[in-house]
Parts: structure tokens; sequence; C-alpha cells
């Protein structure tokens, strides 16, 4: 028997019919989507569907220690139910029953979980408190993800595509191709090691090598490879590989794809605000000069290379990232991890402005500047509202509840990071997203707190 403390209910309604929700989570990419980004999870397993006999393997880690989640499934109703139990993992009883039901304004998934600890008897009643409200802000991050995904998929409702994408391996495509396969594309990925199953093509820019004959008809490339920019002082070996890496592995791309028998209809080719430089204007467009510092030339050759796609007719954009805000990497994560005990209330005097954008955000900007024709060149991809440094860091520490130290002196910076600090720490940059706007974007998380609220599982 279990007890009202081992028992887990939410529902919530959704603005479709029940078998787009239940189809949404038969597909690749959809229990990705659904892990937390505060934990640390990797799916290694997921056959069969969710019908009687699938099968699900997880490998979790929790305060260093590491383990396996196996789970089955039981029984499976298309578009009305499917249930699976935990047979290997932390739990001595898990049992979860998904059911979506039609609605009057759209359908209602609620999910019922019966759960029960290892000597559950013996356990203090704050144990059992600690994991309901774990598992309670778990199932809040679920459904919430699953309302913007459920939402960006039906507004772009279109074909399924082909996608072909370098950089899957990094935090953006790490997020990315789930989110692609789980609203029904179909994802292909460039790699450098060695190919592992159909949807992994051979690439190699270091040394000008793409295995052509393997590509399959696509729709569409996306690339996101570069090298890492990093987060020490450039010595001049990493400058070149920086920009080595965008140039040649762009170049190559391009030329690969005016050789195909049907080349992709678009190529979306990652460059970053940065282009713009360290600029004491607001509101930068994309007309706006390159800025002359290392990143924004780094930006400009990208970009230039990226053009040589759209003179053989495949529709292009050069998608001017922001800081793109994810709990699993980049910048919040490496504040995250400074800040375990405190943050700094600013680098240097904290009035330059930040141009970030949650990953959510991030990831329907791509999928909007996939399918909508009109898009075309350079484009900012930030959210409407710019910060400054001293903002971003104390709405971090408001709702990661740290004290905030005195700030971090430009100096200081600049003397152990030289040039990485000025460009990347220090410098302003307020950038428009009116283009993405215009062109019938909407964000889901335009303003700091909403954003981090959801990357950092605080909904309170």
């Amino acid at each position: 028997m279990t007890d009202k403390r081992n028992k887990l209910q939410k529902k919530s309604i959704y603005p479709v019919d029940a078998q787009y929700i239940y189809a949404w989570h038969a597909r690749p990419g959809a229990l990705e989507r659904l892990i937390p980004p505060w934990q640390e999870a990797q799916v290694l397993e997921r056959s069969g569907g969710l019908g009687r006999g699938g099968k699900t393997t997880i490998r979790m880690r929790i305060a260093s220690i590491a383990f396996t989640v196996k789970a089955e499934h039981l029984q499976a109703i298309p578009g009305k139910m499917f249930e699976d139990r935990q047979t290997e993992g932390p739990f001595s009883l898990w049992q979860h029953r998904h059911l979506f039901q039609n609605e009057e304004n759209g359908a209602s998934m609620e999910d019922l979980v019966q759960y029960r600890l290892p000597v559950h008897e013996f356990l203090p009643s704050f144990v059992h408190g600690a994991v309901k409200k774990e598992l309670t802000r778990t199932f809040t991050y679920r459904h919430e993800i699953l309302r913007h995904d459920l939402a960006r998929h039906q507004r772009y409702s279109w074909p399924p595509l082909r996608i072909l994408i370098s950089g899957a391996s990094g935090t953006l495509g790490r997020e990315l191709v789930p989110f692609l396969e789980s609203g029904g594309h179909r994802v292909f990925r460039l790699v450098r090691r060695g190919v592992e199953g159909d949807k992994e093509i051979y690439w190699n820019p270091a040394l000008g090598e793409i295995d052509s004959n393997a590509i399959p008809e696509i729709d569409a490339i996306i690339h996101l490879a570069g090298e890492q920019i990093g987060l020490s002082r450039w010595s001049r070996g990493k400058k070149e590989r920086v920009l080595r890496s965008r140039k040649n592995g762009t170049r190559l791309l391009c030329a690969a794809m005016a050789k195909l028998p049907r080349p992709p209809q678009v190529f979306l080719s990652a460059s970053a605000t940065g282009y713009y430089g360290d600029s004491p204007e607001q509101n930068l467009s994309e007309e706006q000069e390159a800025g002359s510092d290392f990143i924004s030339q780094v930006c400009k050759v990208w970009e230039k290379e990226a053009a040589q796609a759209e003179i053989t007719g495949i529709r292009t954009a050069m998608l001017r990232m922001g800081v793109t805000l994810s709990h699993r990497g980049g910048a919040l994560k490496r504040l995250l991890q400074i800040g375990k005990i405190a943050l700094p209330r600013s680098f240097g005097n904290g009035r330059q402005y930040t141009s970030w954008i949650d990953i959510n955000d991030m990831l329907a900007a791509i999928l909007h500047c996939l399918v909508c024709p009109e898009i075309r060149g350079p484009i900012n991809i930030v959210s409407p509202q710019p910060v400054r440094n001293e903002e971003l860091l104390a709405t971090i520490a408001q709702i990661k509840k740290r004290p905030l130290l005195p700030r971090v002196p430009a100096s200081f910076l600049t003397f152990l990071y030289g040039e990485m600090a000025r460009e990347i720490a220090l410098a302003n940059c307020h950038v428009s997203s009116k283009k993405l706007v215009e062109s019938g974007f909407c964000f889901q998380y335009p303003e700091l707190k909403k954003s981090l609220k959801i990357q950092l599982g605080r909904y309170r």
C-alpha cells in the first residue's frame, strides 16, 4: 500500500488535441526535452515505443553519485494513455501513468505517479518532504516545457523536414536536436569521430574532409560548429583555431552543398552579437558595421563564408546569437559554478549591457528561421530586453538566494584574462530584436527573471 506522501499528481490543459500530445511523447527527443536542465541525466536507450515492452535507460548523477535508471512500458492506448514502471533505480517502487483527454478548449495531460523509497518506514519525514518537493519541481518543469514545445511545433506546423546539423554535440546542438526531433523532423549529424548509424555523416573541417556521398536528400543545414571561445586568456594559437575552424568549416559546407544533386533549400549559419564589438550605441540593428575587435572580425569572416551559399541559390541566414541562457552550459552554467556560495555584484562597473536569450526561445527562433521564407542575411537572435551586467548577476543571486560580493574590478579581469575579458565580460552589447519580431516571432521568455526561473527550477 502507498500513502499520500507516495503519490504525485499533476494535470495541465494544452491548446491541442489529445492525440497530438500523445504523438509528441512517442517521438525521438521527447524524453530528453522533459529532463530538467538542473539534473545531470543522459538517455542511453529508448526502444520499443510507448507500448507494452518498450524500454528506457537513463544515466543520472546526483551529488556526485552516478546510477542507472531503467524503466519498462506496461501498456498504452494511443491518444489516451501510457504507463511505465521503474525496473532498476533509486526507488523501490515507481509507477507512472500518463493520461490524455480531449477537453472543451484543447486537451488535458495528467501525470499520476506512485512511488516508494527504500526503507520507507524508517526514513524521517523531512526526507519524504525533500523528495516530494524535488518531484513537484521536476513535473512543474515538464509541464511547462511541454506547453512551450507543443505551442511552437503547432505554430510552425510544416511537413517534416530533413535537417543536417554541424556542432550537434555542443551546448546548443544538444538542445536543438531533441527539440527538432520531438517536433517530427528528421535530424542528421555531422561528426568528426567514427560514424555510428545512418543519421551520422563524417566530416573533418581541419583536414578539409566531408563524406558528401553519405549526405542524404535534405531540406536544410544548420551550421553550429566552431572552436570554443574558452574561458582563459587567448593565446595566439587559440585565436587562430577559433578563426580557422569557423572559416574552414563554413567554406567546406558551402562547397559540399553546391555539389549535391538536390541542394538544401535553407542554410542557417551561426554567428554572434559579438559581430558588433564593444559598442556604446543601443538597439544595434543588422545594418550596423562590424566592430574592430577579435570576435567582431571572426564573425565578419564567418558570415562572409556563409554568404557563398546564397550565391548558389540557397536561402541563407546568419544567426547573430546573443548570450544563450541555459543551465546545461554556456554563460549561465559558468556563473552558477563560480556562484555556489556568492556572486560578484558585477564585472567591472556593471553598466555594460548583455544581449541575451533563453535557450528555449533560441530553439524556437531557429525553427522560425527555418520555415520563414522571408528571413535572409544576418538576423539578431536576442531577447527584446537586454540587461546590464549588474542586473544579470543580481537577478541570479536573488533567485538562487545567494549574497552579492563586491564588484570585480575591470583591471583585475584584464590582468587575468586580457583580451578575452575585454571582449566577453566587459564589452557593452545592446542589440535590437526588431527584425526577428517583425518577421512574426513571439518570445516565450522575454524577461530575464522568467527565463532564469524556468532554467533554475525556482517557480515561486
